[in-house]
């Protein structure tokens, strides 16, 4: 037992520090960490970007939608964009986002459906 003992003291003397090994087995697990914690990053700043997109996008359309309902129905009405300068209520669009109306009358024009488009680069949301 004792020479058990003396042996495996003898053994752990002879090792003094890290093998190269066990320092690249420990950089391997640190680089896969550190591009999985960088992915992470990069998703959320992405969704990030997409969700404020959508939020104005979403914030023009009702805009839009509450200065068409200030006007009085008119059978087959052209209604002015929220963004016309000088008209009352309007709001400044910001650079890239455009805005579209349609207004189609139903049942003999006692009826009508009002569509709002909004674009921003390649994305539409109505």
């Amino acid at each position: 037992m004792k020479q058990a003992n003396r042996w495996m003291e003898a053994k752990m003397w002879r090792q003094r520090g890290s093998s190269f090994m066990d320092v690249l087995i420990a950089l391997s697990i640190l680089g896969i960490l550190g591009t999985v914690f960088l992915s992470g990053i990069w998703t959320s700043t992405r969704a990030s970007a997409q969700a404020e997109e959508m939020v104005t996008m979403d914030n023009l359309a009702r805009a839009q939608m509450e200065y068409v309902k200030s006007y009085p129905f008119q059978d087959n009405r052209i209604y002015p964009l929220v963004s016309t300068q000088g008209s009352p209520g309007a709001i400044s669009v910001p650079s890239g986002y455009s805005i579209a109306v349609n207004a189609q009358s139903y049942y003999d024009g006692t009826l009508q459906q009002i569509d709002v488009v909004i674009t921003h680069g390649a994305k539409t949301r109505a």
